[in-house]
């Protein structure tokens, strides 16, 4: 993936999978960087943004930062033209963590 960044430094699919790698071997801030990134490319596809931002907040869940992981879940599903259902469920379960989380604290 690194090979195709360094011919074409934008590409989506490409830093999105970096992403993944990096999630996937527990390297949290290399992958929320490459995650953001493809969020914020403007010429990547509706659906490779929607897959990033859900990493993300999958990301910000798995660090136990719930709020962040709804605000990344709530873009994916407004990037989405609101018609993905997976977007949409991650929004729900990262409120409710959220809500878990501060009922939690008040204990």
């Amino acid at each position: 993936y690194k090979k195709v960044l360094e011919v074409e430094g934008t590409h989506a699919e490409a830093t999105l999978n970096l992403g993944n790698l990096n999630f996937e071997a527990g390297l949290y801030e290399p992958a929320r960087v490459w995650f953001t990134k493809v969020a914020d490319l403007p010429h990547a596809s509706r659906n490779t943004k929607e897959m990033a931002l859900n990493n993300l907040g999958n990301l910000y869940r798995t660090v136990d930062l719930h709020d962040m992981a709804e605000v990344a879940f709530a873009r994916a599903w407004e990037v989405s033209g609101g018609g993905n259902a997976v977007s949409l469920v991650n929004v729900w379960v990262a409120r409710r963590s959220q809500a878990r989380w501060d009922r939690w604290e008040e204990l």
